[in-house]
């Protein structure tokens, strides 16, 4: 299968070439299309170096059929509401589906007969087709198209909260650097924030 910039390219070609009624869809709701690209796959990054609930889901969504998947994706479309936005996310899954069935077969002959990883081969395809592209693939940012919730309420305050955070820690980072006083009762946190002390 292929990996994060092939998917993110190949979803960016097609979406050029849809119709204009469902190109307006994906445009309106780019975020979702975008991540609908990568399909299942961004379920593994979840605790990767061990199998868990999560990133299982994502390997068994891979030995499903489309039509197993994309059934089941129907009937969850039923809210009128947002439609637009299930229908963008699912329109980027299709195309992950769509280039996934067509290279997987290869890409199983390939490693049986050279010996070479899975990954190995995704991710040298990926670096074929960003070197086509003019960017190098050793500082290219893979995934800065990924927006998990721009428009998710919870999300922006989440977002804004951690601004405020990301400001307080700073301004402690400056008094433990300047104070060199071990004393300073954030001494007493730990690095997962328990007991965590928002005011300087």
């Amino acid at each position: 299968m292929p990996s994060t910039y092939a998917h993110y390219r190949f979803g960016q070609e097609v979406l050029k070439e849809l119709p204009n009624d469902i190109k307006k869809i994906i445009i309106k709701n780019k975020e979702r299309y975008d991540i609908g690209l990568h399909g299942p796959d961004l379920l593994f990054y979840y605790l990767p170096l061990k199998t868990n609930e999560i990133n299982s889901i994502g390997y068994n969504m891979h030995e499903k059929t489309g039509k197993e998947v994309f059934d089941t994706f129907r009937k969850m479309m039923t809210s009128k509401k947002q439609i637009n936005h299930y229908l963008a996310y699912y329109y980027g899954f299709i195309c992950h589906f769509a280039l996934d069935a067509t290279c997987h077969g290869y890409i199983e002959k390939r490693i049986h007969e050279s010996g070479v990883s899975h990954g190995e081969i995704e991710v040298e395809f990926d670096r074929f087709l960003m070197i086509e592209d003019g960017l190098n693939p050793i500082s290219h940012h893979l995934t800065n198209h990924l927006v998990a919730c721009e428009e998710n309420p919870k999300c922006i305050e989440s977002t804004k909260k951690l601004n405020e955070l990301y400001h307080i820690g700073k301004e402690r980072a400056l008094q433990l650097l300047t104070e060199n006083n071990t004393n300073n009762d954030l001494y007493h946190y730990t690095f997962s924030g328990k007991e965590e002390k928002n005011e300087i």
